[in-house]
């Protein structure tokens, strides 16, 4: 899931919370199956609890997908200490 899907679908989340107690369970089962998000827990017939649900879900998509921006940025500067290595090799070869 991208951060713009995670944003859309939080907005969204955001609308419901807006709505009458009786019509948010509909709308909130219709996002858990577009996102793929299952219940957490067997209780899961009340809005609030799908709502944290789909909430945790969020939240640990949003965790990954900060994880792999981590890992390129790690990769990306390990790459920039050995391109600095070889040019301080080459500096002091060259002088």
């Amino acid at each position: 899931m991208t951060n713009e899907e995670i944003k859309a679908t939080k907005a969204t989340l955001k609308k419901i919370s807006e709505l009458p107690k009786e019509n948010r369970f509909p709308e909130l089962h219709k996002i858990a199956k577009t996102i793929g998000c299952f219940y957490l827990t067997d209780s899961g017939t009340d809005s609030q609890t799908l709502f944290l649900n789909i909430h945790t879900y969020l939240q640990s998509e949003m965790m990954f997908n900060a994880c792999v921006f981590a890992k390129w940025s790690c990769f990306w500067a390990a790459v920039a200490a050995i391109v600095a290595c070889i040019g301080v090799i080459l500096t002091m070869c060259l002088n």
